[in-house]
């Protein structure tokens, strides 16, 4: 791929910075393009912080908007199979974080949502490796 990876966060609490964000920001194969939080001041502090030119209080409106080629999805965990879900139908790769899902019901809802739509989706193990 000649383009840069645009990539986003949903959830800009603990658990985006400074693991995910910084990692985006820094990585020179990547956009970071969006960030998203239910607090609007907290994404738009977050979103300056990281010079992200996009903030968002609405995930759907970020995942409609923003043209995305992946996400990480970092929000209490009861959000997580919502979230990858509507990632995936718009064909959105997700890295989702741990725990992955409240139920095994919804995590394999949530691979299987991402198997069909041809989308990768991993689980945030990043400091295990």
């Amino acid at each position: 791929m000649n383009r840069k990876l645009r990539v986003g966060i949903i959830g800009c609490g603990r658990f985006a910075a400074p693991g995910h964000a910084i990692q985006y920001a820094l990585n020179p194969r990547c956009e970071f393009a969006a960030v998203c939080d239910r607090d609007e001041e907290r994404a738009r502090s977050f979103a300056g912080k990281f010079r992200v030119p996009e903030y968002f209080s609405d995930a759907e409106k970020m995942l409609d908007s923003a043209r995305l080629d992946a996400v990480s999805i970092a929000t209490p965990t009861f959000t997580h199979a919502e979230l990858t879900i509507a990632a995936a139908a718009r064909g959105i790769h997700v890295l989702c974080e741990k725990p992955f899902s409240i139920s095994e019901e919804e995590g394999r809802s949530m691979i299987d949502a991402c198997a069909s739509a041809g989308v990768r989706l991993h689980v945030g193990f990043h400091k295990r490796y």
